[in-house]
């Protein structure tokens, strides 16, 4: 049945040799050579279907791109690279510098830390005031504390106050 409406609505537009208009007169297609053209409209529209649809699964399958998670987690977040230290609990500590030979220098008193022993610095030993608040390291290997009452320098194994001098904190 369809075939049959197939081939009544296809008109195949001729011109002849000797007419050369634009406009030619439609001209029925003979049924057998409809049939055939209806056939080959079938096979070429389920072509076309099959190929579209692949393509539409294809498109369909594609999602967002996601973004990288590395193997491997933050380094600076394993815990095997952090330490605590039970020694500073409760003290306060303010700050913490590393001198050139490699100690870490804690700022709530003066504790050194060389890796394996603890150092611990009290106020009568040169260190004047009641908290060490800045710590900084020189590249000679002085260690520079600010507290509360001046400045102070370790050198060669003693603390010695920088600033204010004795004479001036009468003024």
């Amino acid at each position: 049945m369809f075939e049959r409406s197939a081939a009544r609505i296809l008109v195949a537009m001729r011109t002849s040799a000797t007419n050369s208009s634009l406009f030619a007169r439609p001209r029925a297609i003979p049924a057998r050579s409809s049939v055939l053209s209806v056939r080959r409209l079938r096979s070429v529209l389920t072509f076309l279907s099959l190929v579209t649809g692949h393509w539409l699964l294809v498109i369909g399958s594609l999602q967002a791109a996601q973004p990288y998670t590395p193997v491997h987690p933050d380094p600076e977040l394993e815990p095997w690279r952090w330490r605590v230290y039970h020694e500073l609990d409760g003290l306060g500590l303010k700050c913490v510098t590393e001198d050139s030979e490699g100690h870490l220098w804690f700022g709530s008193g003066a504790h050194r830390y060389d890796g394996s022993t603890w150092t611990m610095f009290s106020f009568g030993e040169g260190l004047t005031g009641s908290q060490v608040m800045r710590l900084t390291a020189a590249p000679n290997g002085d260690v520079y504390a600010g507290t509360d009452t001046g400045i102070h320098r370790f050198a060669n194994g003693v603390w010695s106050k920088l600033f204010p001098e004795d004479a001036d904190i009468g003024v």
